[in-house]
């Protein structure tokens, strides 16, 4: 009759014993809990809330919003366009992504059955420690007439070499720094 021994080696069960602990730390709903909350990615930026302005509803006409990255080459950020009618409904909502060299065009055409006042939420977020700087502008374009009025207008105030966020100078705005996730 044959006999066959196993023999085992305390390095072998210490080896087994901390591969099955390590896979039941990764497959438990604790160890599942770890491994996601450091991919979440916290982002800051600046939202500019507008005053409700009223616009007139004409054929080819238009509200234009452009936003444009004043900050260093290869930094990107998300630009989040939302547009209020005056009971704080949503009438448009707009996503881009921003970068040097690429703005981001937004145009609403003023339909008769809009509502004839709206405020507009610009919402600029990006990943911390590569400071977005948006420069945005404000439009109203009437295409029959061919002119553009300007209704705000927002500029760059504070130096580029600024260390953390900047803010952008615009009158008649509120303006408020955001942090998103985490």
């Amino acid at each position: 009759m044959l006999r066959l021994r196993f023999r085992t080696s305390r390095r072998g069960s210490l080896a087994a014993v901390t591969c099955g602990a390590l896979w039941l730390l990764t497959a438990s709903p604790i160890g599942a809990q770890e491994l996601v909350q450091p991919s979440a990615v916290l982002q800051t930026g600046v939202e500019f809330l507008t005053p409700l302005m009223t616009f007139f509803a004409t054929p080819k006409r238009s509200a234009d919003v452009t936003v444009t990255e004043l900050g260093p080459r290869g930094v990107t950020s998300t630009v989040r366009i939302v547009v209020y009618g005056p009971d704080d409904q949503v009438v448009a909502r707009f996503q881009d992504t921003l970068q040097r060299g690429h703005p981001v065009s937004f145009s609403l055409l003023l339909a008769p059955s809009m509502p004839r006042q709206l405020r507009f939420s610009i919402m600029s977020f990006g990943v911390p420690g590569r400071n977005s700087q948006p420069a945005w502008t404000l439009e109203d374009v009437d295409g029959l007439n061919f002119t553009i009025g300007d209704r705000i207008l927002c500029a760059q105030s504070q130096p580029a070499d600024r260390d953390g966020p900047v803010t952008p100078y615009c009158p008649d705005v509120i303006t408020r720094n955001v942090t998103i996730g985490g």
